[in-house]
């Protein structure tokens, strides 16, 4: 795909997910077996079956509600339902879109983290963005599956691993990271996202 192709398709899935979340509605499996690409180039977003109306603010603290973490197809699960998160909010469908974008920008052919189980899943997240630490995800020790799956400590690897190679996109490589940041409470909105340097006309 051409860098206006990529950069058109993401537009738009942060679009209907900015409306989405506007109107308080999580999606909760963004993949691109339910993206609908008509012959003019528009997106839609479908398969609204695990969508779920969310509280107003965006919390995980222990006053919002429990929703279920049977959620979302493996390859496109944030990592807080990889650790069985049961409170979470719209950021899992901002992972999503991080995870398709770094897809499309890719030189190998298929999804960027195609684990075979959920633990397989969780180690290909955390051997690309780092394992968590109290800098770089605060809380993540709390979460209910942490302590069951013991993952090496490392480091962040480097941002070409995830892509397969150097692709000419810097700065929609940059946005993927933003969206596939492993603290939800650091991802932007699908709004903020939309207002970011890639979408800037000459990026």
């Amino acid at each position: 795909l051409s860098v206006a192709c990529v950069k058109s398709v993401a537009r738009q899935i942060l679009l209907a997910l900015d409306a989405c979340h506007s109107r308080r509605v999580m999606h909760r499996d963004v993949k691109p077996g339910n993206l609908l690409i008509g012959a003019d180039g528009r997106v839609k977003l479908a398969d609204f079956g695990l969508a779920r109306t969310r509280t107003k603010t965006r919390t995980t603290t222990s006053a919002a509600p429990l929703y279920t973490h049977t959620i979302q197809t493996r390859w496109y699960r944030a990592p807080e339902i990889l650790y069985g998160a049961r409170r979470y909010d719209a950021g899992v469908d901002v992972w999503s879109a991080g995870a398709i974008l770094g897809e499309l920008l890719g030189t190998r052919v298929g999804p960027m983290l195609p684990g075979d189980s959920d633990v397989d899943q969780l180690v290909r997240t955390l051997t690309l963005l780092g394992t968590p630490t109290e800098d770089r995800w605060p809380g993540a020790f709390e979460l209910p599956d942490y302590g069951k799956i013991a993952v090496k400590p490392r480091e962040p690897a480097p941002r070409e691993d995830a892509v397969g190679g150097t692709v000419d996109d810097g700065a929609g490589v940059a946005l993927a990271f933003r969206l596939l940041s492993l603290d939800p409470k650091r991802r932007p909105s699908a709004g903020e996202a939309l207002k970011d340097a890639y979408f800037v006309e000459g990026n």
